[in-house]
């Protein structure tokens, strides 16, 4: 083999190790940080839903009142008896054809509504 041909990776090393420094002896960073490290490790392999990670679309659904998801959801199809239970779910937890359902009757009803001003007055 040619020492400038790539290597293949392993196929999974498993747990972060530290690496060591001149002489073998342990990287200090890691050692204080690696129950942070670990931590951080276990949640990115989650593939966590926490705050950090809530996409526009979930911030938006959250934004807006009860009054409104239970207009658009009926607008997207929902029937009278099913609202109740869905203004409640998180974005996520509707299932896509709903969420694509929703965001549809939105598009909707920004053109609609687009042009109306005297309804407001």
């Amino acid at each position: 083999m040619h020492p400038h041909e790539p290597t293949e990776p392993p196929a999974f090393p498993g747990p972060a190790k530290p690496t060591p420094i001149a002489d073998g002896i342990p990287n200090p960073f890691y050692a204080r940080h690696a129950a942070r490290l670990a931590e951080l490790r276990e949640e990115f392999a989650q593939g966590t839903g926490s705050a950090r990670n809530i996409t526009a679309a979930e911030r938006e659904w959250e934004g807006i009142s009860k009054r409104s998801r239970a207009m658009l959801l009926f607008w997207a199809g929902y029937d009278v008896n099913s609202i109740a239970f869905a203004v409640e779910r998180a974005w996520r937890e509707l299932p896509p054809l709903e969420r694509t359902a929703v965001g549809e009757a939105i598009r909707e009803l920004q053109n609609d509504l687009r042009t109306v001003f005297a309804l407001t007055l």
